[in-house]
């Protein structure tokens, strides 16, 4: 065995280490970032459903319109922020967190929330 023969022994190995290393880092990014937009999609959808629920109580006054809001927010696995009326127009804003698959792993990723402010009330009449 010359030098020559031996100088390039294990460096495939190190090469496929690497890049098996950098290939989980790249799929670990992806999940976490589809998650968080996953969420993102379902707070959207619930505030909608929350601000639209609560606008149809809101005749009943703002708690029994918030605590509709609430109800909502629940069945979608969010929580409500803040809920508050404006005459007929009721505003919600509700939170929840990712579900972040890295969450066991690091402690900062349970503090993340995501959050997205609905309204629904009447159209505004034309002319005013």
């Amino acid at each position: 065995m010359t030098p020559r023969d031996g100088c390039d022994r294990g460096s495939m190995t190190l090469n496929v280490v690497f890049f098996g290393v950098l290939l989980a880092f790249a799929f670990a990014t992806v999940m976490v970032v589809e998650s968080v937009l996953a969420t993102q999609v379902r707070v959207s959808q619930a505030a909608d459903l929350a601000a639209l629920s609560a606008a149809a109580k809101v005749w009943s006054g703002e708690a029994v319109a918030c605590a509709e809001a609430g109800r909502i927010a629940a069945a979608h696995r969010v929580s409500v922020s803040q809920c508050r009326t404006d005459g007929l127009d009721v505003q919600v804003e509700v939170a929840a967190p990712p579900d972040l698959p890295v969450a066991p792993i690091v402690p900062e990723a349970r503090t993340l929330r995501v959050s997205a402010v609905a309204r629904a009330g009447p159209p505004p009449l034309e002319g005013r």
